[in-house]
C-alpha cells in the first residue's frame, strides 16, 4: 500500500492543526478523562451530546472577534452549517430549545477553530474541551465556588499537586509547592446564547471549560512518555 502510494506521488499526512494519538497515547488520554469524568459525576453531573454542527446563525455572534475562527460548512439543502467552536453555545441552545429550567451537565468532546496552530505548544484546530455547567435557579455564588472546587479536584487527581487556580484575578486558591501551573478561566460568565433570551433573564450560567491550558500539559506528559520509551 505505502509503495503504492508513493508511486503516485501522494504524501500520506494530517491536515493542517490536526494529528493521530497512537495506542500509547490514547491510553494515556483515557486515564485523563477517567479522572474528569469521576469528578463530573461526583458533583452530580448528567452528560448529553449535541451535533459536531450546528447551524451558523446559532454560533456566529457569540464569540466577538473569534467568529472568524469558525469553520463553514458547503451548503447542505439550504441550511448554512458551521463546526462548533465550542461546548458551551450549544448547549446553551439545547437548554433553551428544551427549556430545561435545572442541570448540572459535562461535556466532553472534539471541539474546532480556524486558528494558526503551534503544535508544540498544544494548541491544534480539532482539540478536546471537557465543559461542566450549571443552569438553572441557584443561591448567588454556589455554583461558581462549585466550578473552583472542580478544577481543584481535577488538577489533585491528576497529581499535581504545585499549582494555582486563577478566575478573573479576584482571589487564588495555592497549593504550596515549588512551581505553579496557572489556569485561567477565561469563559465563566459564559451566557452566549442565554443572555437575550427573556425567558431564561434570571438564570445562573457558570462554566468550567478545562481546555487549551490542561491540554497543553497534557500533550507535554504524552511527548515526554514518548522520548522515555
Amino acid at each position: 500500500m505505502a509503495e503504492e502510494v508513493e508511486k503516485l506521488g501522494y504524501v500520506l499526512k494530517c491536515p493542517k492543526g490536526t494529528r493521530d494519538y497512537d495506542p500509547f497515547q490514547m491510553a494515556i488520554r483515557e486515564e485523563v478523562f477517567e479522572v474528569i469524568k469521576g469528578t463530573f459525576k461526583r458533583h452530580g453531573a448528567v452528560t448529553i451530546s449535541t451535533p459536531v454542527f450546528e447551524l451558523k446563525e446559532t454560533l456566529m455572534g457569540k464569540y466577538g472577534e473569534d467568529s472568524k475562527l469558525i469553520y463553514d460548512l458547503a451548503d447542505q439543502g439550504g441550511e448554512q452549517l458551521s463546526l462548533r467552536y465550542d461546548l458551551t453555545v450549544p448547549f446553551a441552545r439545547y437548554v433553551a430549545m428544551n427549556k430545561v429550567r435545572q442541570i448540572k451537565r459535562y461535556h466532553i468532546d472534539r471541539v474546532y477553530r480556524r486558528d494558526q496552530p503551534a503544535m508544540t505548544k498544544g494548541r491544534y484546530r480539532e482539540f478536546y474541551q471537557c465543559d461542566f455547567d450549571i443552569a438553572g435557579e441557584y443561591d448567588s455564588m454556589i455554583p461558581d465556588a462549585e466550578c473552583v472546587r472542580i478544577v481543584y479536584e481535577i488538577l489533585m487527581g491528576l497529581k499535581l499537586e504545585n499549582f494555582v487556580v486563577k478566575v478573573y484575578k479576584i482571589f487564588n486558591w495555592k497549593c504550596p509547592g515549588k512551581s505553579e501551573l496557572n489556569l485561567s478561566l477565561q469563559t465563566l460568565y459564559k451566557w452566549a446564547y442565554l443572555r437575550n433570551n427573556t425567558t431564561f433573564r434570571h438564570i445562573v450560567f457558570s462554566t468550567v471549560v478545562i481546555c487549551r491550558s490542561f491540554m497543553t500539559w497534557w500533550a507535554r506528559k504524552v511527548n515526554n512518555s514518548q522520548h522515555r520509551k
